[in-house]
């Protein structure tokens, strides 16, 4: 068999002197080498030219001809030691795709074939010249640069599993008439376009995804051919519109059904989807459906994942979703709707559920406290809506909680938290956003926040809060662990600036959310929303297991007291906001610890004293407020400070320096 060995560059008088390319050809009955070296040193010449002088590759090191080639990496033999599967999944080849045809694909005995992420680039030719083995039954070929058409692979008569997905295809959907045993087909995250094909009618395809590609018009009444096979079928992210098919509900072993980030639009084809009798993953997110979702949902018993956010749907949630004690329901998500009326007390019913997103609706009343039977619950998500009364004291039974974001209504109370602390509350140690802020919450802080083992994010500004900050806030600190919160989508709106704003900005979760309508937080936010203020980012924390919290919003309160010099202890935060209170005493040189601060606001309080030096050595700081304070003193002349504009440092008139500290 034909294996690449290694390449190995050498730097000579400042040029590459010489390029060693180590072909072995190994016969696994005891035939003696063949080396098929002078058709490809010229392009593997040309490889090495591009690579950088000097450098010594040894990618396949251990493909020589001295070693047993069941031993070479990435290599698997079957039981007469014969090469069976090659995997080189991360290995950094940079070559050619003709190369590995004609001296892989070959192979007699090879059965699997995965060259996932190897830099492969050219096109998919001469594949039939290649005369691929009898056996090869499965290629995958994901997050190359191939290119070109793709029907010299398609006609290999065994083949059952292909992945061609995230390569630079671009042409029309391939025809797939030959690959009659054909189960797994991937073509996602390529540059795919027109219609989806009418081949696949006549495929057996168990798993088709076809997901970010560029196909459009409606989708095909014949897709529905493939129902008798067919277990996945993901079509998100293309261009399709009209509406599902009715005979799709043909397809009753159908699992995965995602037709979400389309432009499909009507009503919510649910008669079809419920003759779905297996399906247990159903996406139809991002799309323009409209009406009410009706009660014969409660049919889809198998279902796990219902997730229809971003859609134009309105009327109530229907009360009867989970009405089967057999339901399965794991995930829900209606955000971004038009859904009125109150939370279903018989959402409690989901007793599987996992994750619950009703944000960004009109919803009213108040929340049930039967949700805190949901023992299963990580995610309780309903910010921007219309609910009102207290927190209910039973969420904080709830164990698994990982996300509570509630802001932007009309809660009031006091955060349940304080008084009588259930003992569950010390075991929240999945707790890691907990957003109450623009609410109508009063009382204290409660101090036992800091034995949330794993909260990272804490936003309880705009609200009616009183007393002293916790110094136990921090309590975590040092010991956080990251996997709760890491990749979380998250945006930051910069205020316009004016007074009636709160704070500097405002951090919200907007998972499921059309970006266009995020000016709806208009209608809650104090302050005039423009698109153009919007930071989006994804958390990405660099810790682990020695972390701390990365956001603290408590602005516009009324705490009193001084700040507590254990905040600086929380080395990852980012964001600090304690501005619009009532608080005093001096700044904490201890904040000099906050190393990774990007944002400060102290503004509009009763501080005094200096500014500490300390402070100057937050090399990220690129945001300070500490304007309408009592503080006095020099300001930092070094940087960050001799970049911050005087609105920074204005109605502090004991502060001294070359900047005009009286703005009015």
């Amino acid at each position: 068999m034909t294996l690449t060995a290694r390449i190995i560059y050498r730097r000579s008088s400042g040029s590459i002197s010489q390029c060693h390319w180590r072909l072995a050809s190994w016969s696994l009955l005891n035939k003696p080498w063949t080396v098929r070296i002078k058709d490809i040193y010229r392009e593997m010449n040309q490889v090495a030219n591009r690579m950088a002088k000097g450098v010594v590759v040894e990618t396949l090191s251990d493909w020589l001809p001295a070693n047993y080639p069941c031993n070479f990496t990435g290599v698997s033999c079957n039981k007469n030691s014969r090469v069976s599967s090659i995997d080189l999944t991360n290995l950094h080849l940079s070559i050619e795709f003709s190369l590995v045809s004609s001296s892989l694909i070959a192979l007699q005995s090879l059965e699997f074939l995965v060259l996932r992420n190897t830099d492969l680039t050219g096109q998919l030719t001469s594949l039939e010249r290649s005369h691929c083995g009898a056996f090869l039954s499965s290629i995958d070929l994901f997050k190359n640069s191939i290119s070109g058409p793709v029907s010299d692979i398609l006609s290999f008569k065994n083949l059952s599993y292909l992945d061609l997905s995230m390569n630079n295809f671009s042409a029309g959907f391939p025809s797939i008439r030959d690959c009659s045993n054909l189960e797994h087909l991937d073509l996602s995250s390529n540059k795919f376009f027109g219609d989806v094909g009418s081949s696949l009618s006549s495929s057996r395809s168990s798993f088709l995804y076809i997901k970010r590609n560029y196909f459009q018009r409606v989708l095909p009444p014949y897709l529905s051919d493939l129902c008798s096979s067919l277990l996945e079928l993901d079509l998100s992210f293309n261009n399709l519109s009209g509406n599902v098919p009715q005979s799709f509900g043909a397809c009753s072993v159908l699992e995965l059904f995602d037709i979400s980030n389309n432009k499909f639009s009507g009503e919510l084809p649910v008669d079809t989807l419920v003759k779905m009798s297996n399906l247990k993953y159903l996406f139809v997110s991002f799309n323009y459906f409209v009406g009410s979702l009706p009660e014969s949902l409660s049919k889809m018993v198998s279902l796990e994942t219902l997730d229809v956010s971003s859609n134009n749907l309105s009327g109530v949630i229907p009360s009867g979703i989970c009405r089967d004690p057999g339901n399965s329901l794991k995930i829900l998500y209606l955000q971004n709707n038009l859904l009125t009326g109150p939370i279903p007390e018989s959402l409690s019913n989901c007793s599987k559920l996992v994750s619950l997103d009703l944000s960004f609706n009109y919803l009213t009343g108040k929340i049930p406290f039967s949700l805190g039977s949901l023992s299963q619950l990580c995610d309780l998500i309903a910010w921007l809506n219309q609910l009102y009364g207290e927190i209910p004291q039973e969420l904080m039974y709830l164990n698994s909680l990982d996300y509570l974001i509630l802001d932007f209504n009309d809660l009031n109370g006091s955060i349940p938290l304080s008084g009588e602390i259930p003992a569950s509350f010390g075991n929240l140690a999945n707790l890691a956003i907990l957003k109450l802020e623009n609410n109508s919450l009063s009382g204290s802080i409660p101090a036992e926040l800091g034995d949330c083992r794993s909260l990272l994010w804490l936003d309880l500004n705009t609200n009616f809060l009183n007393g002293t900050i916790p110094p136990s806030l921090s309590k975590q600190a040092g010991n956080i662990a990251a996997a709760v919160l890491t990749g979380k989508r998250y945006g930051y709106v910069r205020n316009d600036g004016s007074r009636r704003c709160h704070g500097t900005g405002n951090l919200f979760e907007f998972g499921g959310i059309r970006q266009e309508q995020l000016d709806r937080i208009s209608t809650r936010h104090p302050c005039s929303f423009d698109i153009t203020r919007v930071y989006r980012g994804i958390t990405q924390p660099t810790f682990n297991h020695n972390g701390s919290m990365i956001f603290l919003d408590i602005s516009h309160n009324n705490l009193k007291g001084c700040i507590p010099k254990k905040l600086g202890s929380m080395y990852y935060l980012q964001i600090l906001n304690l501005g619009n209170n009532d608080l005093s005493g001096p700044i904490p040189q201890e904040l000099g610890g906050l190393k990774n601060l990007a944002i400060l606001d102290l503004s509009y309080n009763r501080l005094n004293g200096y500014i500490p030096q300390t402070l100057s050595c937050l090399t990220l700081l690129g945001e300070v407020h500490l304007s309408n304070n009592n503080l006095s003193g020099p300001i930092p002349e070094v940087a960050p400070f001799d970049t911050f504009p005087e609105t920074t440092f204005a109605n502090n008139t004991g502060l001294c320096g070359t900047l005009s500290l009286s703005v009015g």
